[in-house]
């Protein structure tokens, strides 16, 4: 299946702020805008896996991947308010440039968010209000479909593998502590004795894997995941978006952006 871009209908739309915002704009578009968004958005489609490379490529190769001319670039981008196709880009440049600051960058502006107190309680408010936009950015942005099949995916699997390493080790931990309490079969990965290979070569399409990971991804997270992808096992990705390096692996993507 191919995506195809005919003439497109105008609408009075502001440029949008974010892609959380472009997401929910291409839902009101017709069917031919829709299938060329579907390039740049993960949510579904033949042509999800073309969004990571549509942030950061030029024109030509992202309109001959959707099978469209360049032109029809330009004329979407118009469709959302923009007088270009690289100001639409701009809008996903900026998030990923967002996302690439080091720790001490991250803590840097955490301290920013609290205006006039200081020292250990501006870095505490930082924390709170950081995470009360990670809050709103996931209500706001949250797919039911998606949420629902991610969900349905590992209450029908045999047995779920659940792999997270580093600042996502918390996440599978409590994942698992809960498969635990509610009676579902499970196994976490990283194990002590170094044995995980021999683990997940048990997996199979029967069952199911939950996969974590965030920026800096974990390779062994994302190796993991690769293989678990090769023999069939459907895997459900819990991750930042389109740019991480599990998105293409997974059956089932949630994807989540952090404020800090």
């Amino acid at each position: 299946m191919t995506c195809s871009a005919k003439p497109f209908r105008k609408f009075p739309l502001e440029p949008f702020r974010d892609a959380n915002q472009f997401r929910r704009a291409q839902r009101r578009h017709t069917r031919s805008a829709r299938r060329l968004a579907e390039a740049a958005s993960p949510d579904r489609g033949a042509c999800a896996r073309q969004s990571g490379r549509y942030r950061l490529r030029d024109g030509r190769p992202i309109a001959a991947s959707a099978n469209v001319q360049p032109s029809a670039l330009v004329r979407f981008a118009q469709t959302f308010g923009f007088s270009g196709f690289s100001d639409l880009q701009a809008v996903f440049r900026q998030r990923l440039k967002a996302r690439a600051g080091s720790y001490d960058e991250r803590l840097k502006a955490i301290r920013t968010v609290a205006g006039d107190r200081s020292g250990d309680a501006a870095l505490i408010d930082g924390f709170i209000a950081s995470a009360r936009q990670s809050l709103d950015r996931l209500a706001d942005g949250i797919d039911a479909s998606a949420f629902a099949a991610a969900a349905d995916r590992p209450a029908r699997a045999q047995t779920v593998f659940i792999i997270g390493r580093r600042r996502s080790y918390p996440v599978t931990s409590f994942l698992a502590y809960a498969f635990g309490k509610l009676g579902l079969r499970f196994v976490q990965a990283g194990s002590p004795s170094g044995i995980d290979e021999e683990i997940l070569a048990l997996a199979g399409p029967k069952d199911a894997a939950i996969c974590v990971t965030f920026p800096p991804y974990a390779p062994q997270t994302v190796e993991q995941a690769r293989v678990l992808a090769e023999a069939g096992v459907g895997v459900v990705a819990i991750t930042d978006g389109p740019f991480s390096p599990l998105w293409t692996l997974a059956s089932d993507r949630l994807a989540i952006a952090e404020a800090d």
